[in-house]
């Protein structure tokens, strides 16, 4: 998967982002959902949306402001699901540790 051009491709997308929240969080989601568990197919689609989406939504969609139905017109919904997964997860480790 390392070498595979599209995983390569969404690992730039996910580091170009405006937001630095974006940024972190994208990245770690590429890194660990995207790795195992994409497909050529399925990284084409996540390329597309992560060149698509705003970065407003995209913040909105990590902190849980907006939920991915929010942009059922707009983005690949089973794509920011994952990512709102995700985000979900990230933000409930990042409250634990503070929290030690």
């Amino acid at each position: 998967m390392i070498n595979n051009p599209l995983y390569k491709k969404a690992c730039f997308q996910a580091a170009r982002r405006a937001m630095l929240e974006n940024e972190y969080v994208i990245k770690g989601f590429v890194e660990k959902i995207v790795f195992e568990n994409y497909s050529d197919e399925k990284l084409d689609r996540l390329n597309i949306l992560l060149r698509d989406i705003y970065d407003n939504d995209l913040f909105d969609i990590i902190m849980g402001v907006k939920k991915h139905k929010d942009f059922k017109e707009r983005y690949d919904q089973e794509i920011l699901l994952e990512i709102e997964n995700y985000s979900l997860a990230y933000r409930e480790d990042a409250v634990k540790q503070n929290t030690k």
